[in-house]
């Protein structure tokens, strides 16, 4: 069994990258509430194969099920309601395969629309998700939180969670808003490993954001910044790992083409400080990042009769990682992908819209002349009620 007061470096900073999925803020208060009950189902199959240098595979995949429900409770007050079910695969060419199956915690959150451009929130997260975690689980919990192998599910379970926040908009002009938010998220203690005789408990985190829009007839621009900070993880009141402060930029720029067309460019930055591990005597030890960056182009057309058509391109580039890719389980550092796709769908009405999409991935990554490819394939239901 294993004890957290011991657990290496490594292995801390494995555990913490479930934790390291961004987070970005809408830049506008009114994308905060519904204004009437919205259902999000999906199901997504992801798989990433890394081949080396001396021909060997490892096949990493992820079989995901997310769901959303967006409900407009009355009044100014609105729910959503999020979870997910999700089976993580690591599959080598030699040696045994291992898989990590399970649900997540489910997160509620409270939207109140105050007036004059304020909304509030709250919200909970219910310990409902997968923990206790064998060694080889472990490893596959790492590997669906990193950022190269793009899944959808990226965090299982952890302890109970609360989060408040606070987002204010404002017109700047007569085609544009301004919005500042900011939030604070608390975790409770839980059990990571199997057997634990310590519980890990998370460190807090507080956000703040920024963000303007501007539309034209035609033409949506949206800016948005973030930040993310970090207090220290502990284990038995003992500090073990701090998590690098995160600074998300994103550019939105939808476009109409014509009567049946759009474009729809986003572009984003991620960029991370340095990840700290705690030894004995509490001297940090610093563990860099790299930056990420993406760019993904979407053009649309629509007809008449309710069919949507979309080519998809996407280009990533992903930084440098404190841990490697799964914590050196499969050996990427930083990586470069590229996916080409499309996406095919239909609106049987107004409130109804079914689509199914697909896309190649292909890309490389350091160290080494190490080969990446896959596929994505992904259906997905919006039903407004």
């Amino acid at each position: 069994m294993m004890n957290m007061r011991c657990l290496t470096a490594a292995a801390l900073l494995a555990l913490a990258a479930t934790r390291a999925a961004a987070q970005s803020s809408s830049s506008q208060a009114a994308d905060l509430t519904p204004r009437t009950t919205v259902w999000s189902p999906w199901g997504v199959m992801r798989s990433l194969t890394v081949k080396d240098s001396l021909g060997h595979e490892s096949k990493v995949s992820q079989l995901s099920a997310p769901m959303s429900l967006n409900v407009k409770l009355g009044g100014n007050l609105s729910a959503v309601l999020y979870g997910a079910f999700a089976q993580t695969k690591l599959q080598p060419d030699s040696g045994l395969s291992r898989t990590l199956s399970g649900i997540t915690d489910v997160r509620a959150r409270l939207f109140l629309r105050a007036g004059h451009g304020t909304v509030f929130s709250a919200g909970v997260s219910l310990p409902t998700g997968k923990h206790a975690l064998t060694s080889d689980e472990n490893v596959l919990a790492g590997l669906a939180a990193q950022d190269v192998l793009g899944f959808r599910v990226r965090r299982y379970g952890e302890g109970f969670g609360g989060e408040f926040g606070m987002t204010q908009a404002f017109a700047a002009g007569e085609n544009g808003a301004f919005a500042l938010g900011a939030s604070g998220v608390y975790k409770s203690a839980y059990e990571p490993f199997e057997g634990s005789k310590s519980k890990y408990r998370p460190g807090s985190e507080i956000s703040a954001s920024a963000g303007y829009d501007y539309h034209t007839a035609r033409t949506l621009l949206r800016l948005n910044a973030s930040a993310r900070l970090f207090a220290k993880d502990d284990t038995g009141g003992v500090s073990v790992f701090k998590q690098a402060t995160q600074i998300l930029l994103e550019q939105r720029l939808v476009s109409e083409l014509g009567d049946h067309s759009s474009n729809d460019l986003y572009v984003r930055e991620l960029i991370k400080g340095s990840d700290e591990t705690y030894a004995e005597t509490g001297v940090p030890n610093s563990h860099d990042n790299g930056a990420n960056f993406g760019v993904t182009e979407r053009l649309e057309m629509n007809s008449a009769s309710g069919w949507k058509v979309a080519g998809i391109g996407e280009a990533n580039i992903y930084g440098k990682s404190a841990t490697g890719l799964g914590g050196g389980a499969v050996g990427i550092d930083s990586a470069k992908l590229f996916g080409f796709g499309g996406e095919a769908g239909y609106e049987f009405s107004r409130n109804a819209l079914f689509r199914l999409s697909g896309k190649m991935l292909t890309g490389s990554s350091d160290p080494g002349n190490i080969k990446l490819s896959g596929y994505e394939a992904a259906a997905s239901l919006r039903a407004a009620f």
